[in-house]
Order: C-alpha cells, then sequence, then structure tokens
C-alpha cells in the first residue's frame, strides 16, 4: 500500500489519477497495483498507470455462456466424433483465419458463445 500511495501522491498532472479514486478500487486490485508498479518502475514505464484511461471496469462475467466438455463432444463444436478430427466441426467450416491468434480467438468464440444478443 505504501508504494500506491507513495506513487499517486506525486502524480500533479491534469487529467491523471488521484490518491482517492485508487483508495475506492476493490482490496485485491489495490494488492496488485503495489507490485505492478514496482515492476513497471524497474522499466521507467510507470507513467502508463497515471492516466485515468489506464484503468477499465471489467465486468465479472464474460458474457459467455459455459459449455461443458459433453456439450462441445455432443454438439460436434470442435471436433467429430467419428474420429475426433476437426474436419466436420463447426470449427472446421467457420474457421478461415489466417493466424494461430485468431484460430484460439475463434475457438474462444465458437465454445463459449455470448449470451446478450446486443
Amino acid at each position: 500500500m505504501s508504494t500506491v500511495v507513495k506513487f499517486y501522491c506525486h502524480t500533479p498532472e491534469k487529467d491523471s489519477r488521484s490518491l482517492s479514486s485508487v483508495a475506492s478500487f476493490e482490496r485485491p486490485v489495490i494488492c496488485c497495483l503495489g507490485p505492478l508498479i514496482q515492476y513497471l518502475q524497474e522499466f521507467n514505464l510507470e507513467r502508463v498507470l497515471i492516466n485515468k484511461s489506464s484503468f477499465r471496469h471489467l465486468p465479472c462475467e464474460s458474457g459467455g455462456m459455459n459449455l461443458s466438455a459433453a456439450t462441445l463432444r455432443n454438439l460436434e463444436i470442435l471436433n467429430n466424433q467419428t474420429d475426433g478430427s476437426v474436419r466436420g466441426s463447426l470449427m472446421w467450416v467457420l474457421d478461415h483465419t489466417r493466424t494461430t491468434f485468431g484460430r484460439r480467438l475463434l475457438r474462444k468464440w465458437v465454445s463459449q458463445p455470448l449470451t446478450d444478443l446486443q
């Protein structure tokens, strides 16, 4: 906590986070913020934590449906049931990605579909 207090007491810049706004964070966030500040100070990058735009509140729920392994298997979403390969599955039909990162993201989207229509 002393690292967080020391860091945010010395940020007089316009549009920067104040100590009072950081103190309103939940306890686990503040506990993680101290070591993060120390780590970033080693590389002289701690200034990224001064701006308000560096922080976003993420909802606890991902907004996605958690499908069980049995559901993924029975609906043949990631693999087919005949030989266990991707060919013939929903992933095989949809996958036109060019990179492994894109393939991983598509796999996540397919295996955890959104529940909110918007």
